[in-house]
């Protein structure tokens, strides 16, 4: 349900919610930049003499040296590694950023970091944000720690937007607040991940491995923040309707999706099954779009109209007028005789101040990616939609249409048990997508994989899920969001009772 106040619960919900889950010490970014103060620390390296470096600059291994105004990291292997710190081990909050450029790597896979919240020894454990000399790999760019024995962890991987060759320059830059950082590639934001940081303070610095590489006009500033939190609790957007006799849980509650409206009772992707939906205070009504043949985007799930109006075959061959003609209501009751297929605006129109909407795309391709977004702009609903797809490609062509409109990938349940491997797996799905969330069949969903998803910036909504064991289940769980044909049951659920 839209709050009072109209904040925009999806946004604010894959913004903010996973700092309510994850605690205080898990604060996630307010939305906007952060804001940078004056350095803290600046370098150029200009006034460095060839061989030496900067005072209170710390080899811990490899080879540094200031060369022709520039510092210089030399690691001979992949097994010796290029490590230099510098700072003030009691910094926290900040922004860090170099200029980058390899010079030469022994191999394509050998990398390059900035690291940070390091401590004062140099010594592990350490955060680090990586680029490889072959960037635009599926792992280009990583999110990564060192942990207190040395090993590594990667929490996230993504292809950098482009490749940069040996002996040009780029910049890399992350921001960590509290225990969430962004990171950027030459001023594009690539990563966010909220509450993956432990160490509280540290030094700054600087990685190479199998690699020469040059740093240049290095800043670190410390960051302060708007007083507009980002947190969901904060920003007021708990709808009245979402309370529960479980202290435990209050402050975890999941959005409740209305699949295809509340087609429990009513004829599904009709509008009388969203206004039911509304009325049982749904916080999202989902629906499953198709392009009619004339290139409007209308409401249907199975893309052959035989399951459920009187018509048959593909609803892609008929025009909006042909659809109009159909029955989309007596297959569920005579009670619905005559009930129409909706198109998508009608559906965004109905939607207006009542409720946010969840839109599968079904069928692939440019033209419905595009035709849908219309439909959202047109209607003025962009901040009031999450756009879904089985298709990553229909996602990833929704992310460069419409960046500004969360996006989430479907997945069924992979059938992995481990949570880590099953989130390395998911993980991997939802960022080459472009997705903001990942929308799973309940089945693959535990505790342990949840929060491996949030610690990695990844929201969690699952699908479909009616029975009461269940949806007790996926609460406990902590997911954000749960798809269901009957939204009066999931809210008694909720609600203890």
């Amino acid at each position: 349900m839209v709050n009072q106040a109209g904040a925009n619960v999806v946004l604010l919900f894959l913004a903010g919610t996973l700092g309510v889950l994850l605690g205080a010490s898990g604060r996630a970014f307010a939305q906007g930049e952060a804001l940078p103060q004056e350095p803290l620390l600046q370098e150029d390296f200009d006034q460095i003499p060839d061989g030496s470096l900067p005072a209170g600059w710390k080899v811990v291994e490899g080879e540094w040296k200031v060369e022709g105004g520039r510092l210089i990291g030399k690691s001979p292997s992949s097994g010796v590694q290029g490590r230099i710190v510098f700072g003030d081990p009691s910094w926290t909050d900040y922004e860090f950023s170099a200029d980058v450029t390899f010079i030469a790597a022994n191999e394509e896979t050998r990398w390059t970091a900035l690291m940070y919240r390091t401590p004062a020894t140099g010594a592990y454990p350490y955060y680090l944000f990586t680029v490889r000399n072959n960037m635009t790999a599926y792992n280009g760019t990583e999110v990564a720690r060192r942990g207190t024995s040395g090993g590594w962890e990667v929490m996230a991987t993504r292809p950098a937007p482009k490749r940069i060759p040996n002996g040009q320059t780029f910049n890399l830059r992350v921001q960590v607040i509290d225990s969430s950082v962004r990171y950027f590639f030459n001023g594009e934001q690539i990563h966010e991940m909220i509450g993956i940081v432990q160490n509280p303070k540290g030094l700054v610095g600087l990685h190479v491995n199998g690699s020469t590489v040059a740093f240049d006009n290095i800043v670190v500033r410390p960051l302060r923040r708007d007083e507009a939190p980002g947190l969901v609790q904060q920003a007021g957007i708990v709808p009245p309707a979402r309370t529960t006799k479980n202290a435990a849980l209050a402050n975890s509650l999941p959005f409740v999706v209305a699949h295809r409206g509340a087609s429990k009772e009513a004829p599904e992707n009709t509008l009388a099954a969203f206004r039911r939906a509304i009325e049982l205070n749904a916080d999202l009504l989902e629906c499953d779009v198709y392009l009619s043949a004339d290139g409007v985007p209308v409401l249907l799930h199975d893309g052959t109209l035989n399951r459920t109006t009187n018509g048959s075959g593909s609803i892609t061959s008929l025009t909006l007028e042909q659809i109009k003609q159909l029955d989309a209501g007596s297959w569920k009751s005579a009670d619905f005789a005559g009930e129409k297929i909706p198109t998508l605006e009608e559906l965004l129109e109905l939607a207006k101040e009542k409720a946010q909407v969840l839109i599968e795309i079904k069928q692939a391709g440019q033209a419905t990616v595009a035709a849908t977004v219309a439909a959202i702009r047109k209607t003025g609903m962009t901040n009031n939609v999450v756009i879904q797809s089985f298709n990553p490609e229909s996602v990833k062509l929704a992310a460069q249409l419409a960046p500004d409109i969360p996006r989430a990938l479907l997945l069924n349940d992979p059938g992995i048990r481990n949570a880590a491997v099953a989130g390395a797996f998911i993980v991997k799905q939802v960022l080459e997508s472009g997705a903001n969330a990942v929308s799973i069949h309940y089945a693959a969903v535990t505790p342990e994989l949840v929060r491996y998803l949030h610690s990695r910036g990844i929201a969690v909504f699952v699908w479909t899920v009616d029975d009461r064991y269940y949806l007790q289940r996926m609460i406990t769980a902590g997911v954000d969001a749960i798809i269901t044909n009957d939204p009066a049951t999931t809210w008694q659920v909720i609600a203890g009772q």
